[in-house]
């Protein structure tokens, strides 16, 4: 079981004090459901744009003992990182594809490898995924570090082609049939934020979403305010929720409780 307390304030001491309140109603929890949490295995994090702050470790006990505090905590496979730039997770993106383009290597080959479509098949079976992973939240991050992660498609696509490193990035990627992932990352985070606004406003997250101002700093470098920059909301697509839809319809569903003789 993966359980996640956040809590945001102006105050340090508030945090602290908040957070060391909920882990104790949790503990309650834990013990009337026969739960058994290991304080050993759990960590805290601490986000700030306070320098000064940087190296601050909150003081939060759980069980009667400190809980560590990790700078780069890893929640579902995404790595964050107290300076909201994604550095870490999108290093580890480009560390465990680049271990996967050995698989391309080694069925490539000049007169008995795969040919170019299995090829490319791999890639995007196998290496593609993990340098897409988490797109929403690093979507935002620097374009020198998303350069990063186009570098190893670069890499894969000449291997799927077999051109020299002298061709020109566009040639190669027009010869595997690929698209530049950042094309794709445009694509896949305007699917992503219009299907959790198409929810509707009995979705906690979508209520957040529909009420979100960008009015702060932070905001306007989150993957939210890249969408809002780039217009990618749109109001014309179908609802993901039949609430929604039972909603949108009640009026049809009224009209159509009428008899025939009575409708006009």
């Amino acid at each position: 079981m993966n359980e996640v307390l956040w809590k945001s304030r102006a105050q340090v001491e508030e945090i602290e004090s908040d957070v060391n309140l909920a882990l104790g109603d949790l503990r309650e929890f834990a013990d009337h459901h026969k739960l058994i949490l290991n304080a050993n295995k759990s960590c805290v994090s601490f986000f700030t744009t306070n320098k000064k702050l940087y190296n601050y470790e909150p003081r939060v006990r759980f069980d009667g003992q400190n809980i560590s505090t990790v700078k780069h905590p890893k929640y579902l496979g995404v790595l964050l990182d107290p300076e909201f730039t994604c550095n870490k997770h999108i290093e580890s993106l480009i560390t465990k594809s680049r271990r996967r383009l050995n698989i391309l290597k080694y069925i490539s080959g000049r007169d008995w490898g795969a040919n170019a479509e299995t090829l490319r098949t791999t890639y995007i079976a196998l290496i593609r995924p993990i340098l897409e992973y988490g797109l929403p939240v690093y979507f935002c991050a620097s374009d020198s570090n998303l350069q990063k992660l186009e570098r190893v498609q670069l890499s894969a696509t000449r291997i799927i082609t077999g051109l020299r490193n002298n061709c020109p990035n566009k040639i190669v990627l027009y010869e595997a049939d690929l698209q530049p992932l950042r094309f794709r990352g445009g694509a896949g985070l305007e699917k992503y934020f219009n299907k959790l606004i198409s929810y509707g406003s009995h979705n906690r997250t979508s209520f957040f979403l529909r009420g979100w101002k960008r009015d702060q700093r932070l905001k306007k470098n989150s993957p939210m305010g890249l969408a809002t920059e780039l217009n990618l909301f749109s109001r014309e697509i179908e609802c993901h929720s039949l609430k929604i839809v039972l909603i949108h319809r009640k009026d049809y569903w009224e009209y159509s409780s009428i008899p025939n003789y009575s409708r006009p």
